[in-house]
């Protein structure tokens, strides 16, 4: 390993237990792993595949697998959805992602949200309470 890790800054070990791929990083430094992605009516999943991309559990299809745009941006799973949960494919959790107030924030800048979607910001902008 090198940089930081090599130097001692870091407890290598820690890491290494965590993510034990790690110490076969420069092994492979040109390899792509895509998995868990679901891939709809795209044409081609990957451009360049020239044997360098390791893929696992993904969801390519010309169809619609169960996914609704509730609004631009803004994607649910339909509830029992074999073909996503066959790859592992979890829902990002919108509602729990956002702004919220702590002693560190006492105060949410509504103005600024609502300024960023009036000009086309992201529409799943939330504020949790």
């Amino acid at each position: 390993m090198r940089g930081r890790l090599s130097k001692g800054d870091i407890d290598a070990r820690l890491y290494l237990k965590r993510y034990p791929d790690l110490a076969r990083l420069e092994e492979g430094p040109n390899i792509n792993f895509f998995s868990r992605n679901v891939v709809i009516n795209c044409g081609v999943f990957i451009l360049r595949d020239d044997s360098r991309q390791i893929c696992c559990h993904n969801l390519v299809s010309d169809n619609n697998p169960g996914i609704d745009e509730i609004a631009p941006g803004t994607f649910r799973i339909r509830p029992g959805n074999a073909e996503l949960t066959k790859i592992g494919f979890h829902p990002i959790p919108f509602d729990e992602i956002g702004l919220y107030q702590d002693r560190y924030r006492v105060s949410i800048p509504y103005d600024v949200i609502r300024a960023a979607r009036a000009e086309g910001g992201p529409s799943s902008l939330t504020v949790r309470r």
